[in-house]
């Protein structure tokens, strides 16, 4: 009796398995059967989005091959994959990112605030914003923002980010400084207090825009890691070593893709809404900001992109490191939403691969997507009518 009804419930054990796996296997083929009409990187869904990491991998190694250290080994990392993965890991990984979308949503809503209190330690983490993860503001206060670069899909960022940019928007940006100037140290520590006992209670339109422009460097300066993470800090760098500028802006557009979501959709709203800053810096002969994307790119990337405390210091190097990361953010800056908008070589891949795909999902894997990739890399790419490609070509010649 005890040997069959084990039998009976592994039985059992295994046709629920099978039918997850049918039932995944759904999912993914009807996600990468979908018409592909996106343009941005956030019109791609999770299976296609593991695909298009693939493609950046491979393009990056052949773009940096002759420029940096990196290898393709260092650039999978990125990816979140084992060095060996399998197909059972692929789907693993697959399953989770559905459950995600399917019901495991974030907070968000006007009333997303802390629950009030805050007091030290514990109780503060409860509800505190700044200095707490980015990862975990998405968890507590992710909304949906109608800023930046995107197509039907919109934006994800906590949602005391979306309220300052926001704030300034409906403020005169055209005052001398913004951004540059610190404001009153002191009302910054008062007014970060109160948001991190309860965000939603706060009244952001009671102080100046370069009070507020201060506020928003502060936060990103506390978050734990910086906007940029530390283990992509190497990589832009040596993005922008590369000499050729179309050539670079397409490798940036690769790393853009490789980054964790949550960073890249709040990278993509800032330099966005600071691109649209900087047109305030000229209004006419006898107002205006002064701050001009060069300027608002060397206040800002101290903020954003900077090295771990743990690498061994540059000595002498520093500056010119410092002097790089300016030149990072401000090309990010510069091209807009062109930044965030999908490669040639990415849409193809997912035009010449989805009827495959459909057929034989299981062959999902690091190994396999990289040899397509590989095979891809050898076929020419056909050239983007966009302007800035056009600009690009230009420059070049």
């Amino acid at each position: 009796d005890v040997k069959q009804r084990r039998l009976s419930e592994e039985n059992e054990a295994a046709k629920l398995t099978a039918s997850n796996e049918a039932d995944t296997a759904t999912k993914v083929k009807s996600m990468l059967s979908r018409p592909h009409t996106m343009r941005f990187v956030s019109d791609l869904n999770t299976a296609e989005l593991f695909c298009a990491k693939h493609v950046a991998v491979s393009r990056l190694a052949a773009l940096l091959g002759g420029h940096s250290e990196f290898s393709q080994a260092d650039l999978v990392a990125l990816i979140g994959a084992p060095k060996k993965t399998s197909a059972s890991g692929m789907w693993s990984r697959l399953k989770t990112n559905l459950k995600k979308k399917d019901g495991g949503g974030v907070g968000g809503g006007a009333g997303g605030g802390g629950n009030g209190g805050g007091g030290g330690g514990k109780d503060r983490m409860r509800t505190a914003t700044f200095g707490v993860p980015l990862e975990t503001l998405i968890e507590r206060q992710g909304v949906e923002t109608d800023l930046g670069a995107h197509g039907k899909q919109k934006l994800q960022v906590p949602q005391f980010f979306d309220l300052l940019l926001n704030t300034l928007k409906s403020m005169d940006l055209a005052v001398e400084g913004i951004f540059r100037k610190n404001g009153n140290i002191r009302r910054l520590r008062e007014v970060a207090d109160s948001v991190d006992k309860d965000y939603s209670r706060v009244d952001l339109k009671k102080d100046t825009p370069v009070q507020i422009a201060a506020l928003l460097k502060k936060f990103l300066r506390e978050l734990p890691e910086p906007l940029i993470p530390f283990r992509m800090r190497r990589l832009v760098l040596a993005i922008a070593a590369l000499p050729a500028p179309r050539e670079r802006m397409d490798a940036f557009r690769y790393a853009a893709i490789l980054m964790p979501q949550a960073n890249r959709d709040m990278l993509n709203v800032l330099m966005t809404f600071l691109n649209w800053v900087a047109t305030f810096c000229h209004v006419d002969e006898q107002s205006g900001s002064k701050m001009d994307i060069f300027n608002l790119s060397t206040v800002i990337t101290p903020n954003i992109l900077y090295a771990d405390v743990k690498e061994p210091t540059r000595g002498d190097r520093d500056d010119a490191f410092s002097y790089e990361a300016c030149s990072v953010i401000q090309q990010l800056m510069e091209a807009g939403e062109y930044m965030w908008m999908l490669p040639d070589a990415v849409i193809n891949f997912l035009r010449e691969n989805s009827s495959e795909f459909v057929e034989g999902v299981s062959e999902l894997n690091t190994k396999e997507l990289l040899r397509r990739c590989e095979r891809q890399i050898h076929q020419p790419v056909p050239a983007s009518s966009s302007g800035l490609h056009r600009a690009l070509s230009e420059t070049e010649s």
